[in-house]
């Protein structure tokens, strides 16, 4: 007969130590700085999204505007919906009208696609 030796306990062990060495990598991953962030997200936060779309109603009490056809710059796919556009105080709101083209540099944090909501860091009549 040919006896073979029992290598179960090398393989647990070797399973045991190749655990905690996936726990440790983890760790010192999650450990980095909020700071190091993608540099490619850093500058969408930095410079904004910029999109156009059309005045559909103003609310200048509350320094709103509703806007449709809601598109990205450089891309053609049209958001769909109305949008409610949070304005900056330090932009009037007076000169914009209904059915105004305009063009936004969004602020990436705040576009919340489920609510369709966003504030604007700048905006322009076209």
């Amino acid at each position: 007969m040919n006896n073979k030796p029992d290598r179960s306990m090398l393989y647990i062990a070797g399973s045991v130590i190749l655990l905690g060495i996936a726990i440790a990598v983890t760790s010192f991953i999650n450990s980095r700085p909020a700071s190091q962030i993608d540099i490619r997200a850093k500058a969408s936060v930095e410079s904004g999204l910029v999109y156009e779309g059309i005045v559909s109603s103003i609310d200048a009490a509350t320094g709103t505007l509703s806007v449709d056809s809601l598109k990205p710059i450089g891309s053609g796919v049209t958001l769909n919906g109305t949008w409610t556009v949070q304005v900056p105080s330090g932009i009037p709101s007076n000169n914009m009208s209904v059915g105004a083209k305009v063009r936004m540099t969004v602020d990436s944090k705040s576009l919340n696609i489920q609510s369709r909501t966003m504030s604007v860091k700048k905006i322009n009549i076209l």
